[in-house]
């Protein structure tokens, strides 16, 4: 699927990124593998919340990207701390829901 987003931080930059989803628990070749990679790094808050909102949002948060790093990494890397939160606690929601699942 082929992603085109408008740069935060520079506005008159269109920037084109090609994403792939993996399974649940897996890494990827991809700095951005997952949609929600994409938005926790530039920071498009409005858009992880309606990403995390989707059926499969687990699966998503839980794939790696290149360097190891999981979405609410990105976001602190970023330094987007509020958005770090909202990741991480999405993960530990889930985490408790494959507890109850079992």
């Amino acid at each position: 699927m082929r992603v085109t987003v408008n740069s935060r931080r520079d506005e008159s930059c269109m920037c084109s990124y090609t994403v792939n989803v993996c399974g649940p628990d897996e890494s990827s070749e991809l700095e951005l593998p997952t949609e929600l990679h994409l938005a926790a790094k530039y920071g498009l808050s409005e858009l992880t919340t309606r990403l995390l909102d989707l059926p499969d949002a687990r699966y998503a948060h839980a794939v790696a990207n290149c360097d190891g790093r999981h979405p609410e990494d990105l976001a602190r890397v970023a330094q987007n701390g509020s958005l770090a939160a909202v990741l991480e606690n999405f993960r530990e929601v889930v985490s408790r829901m494959r507890f109850l699942v079992l």
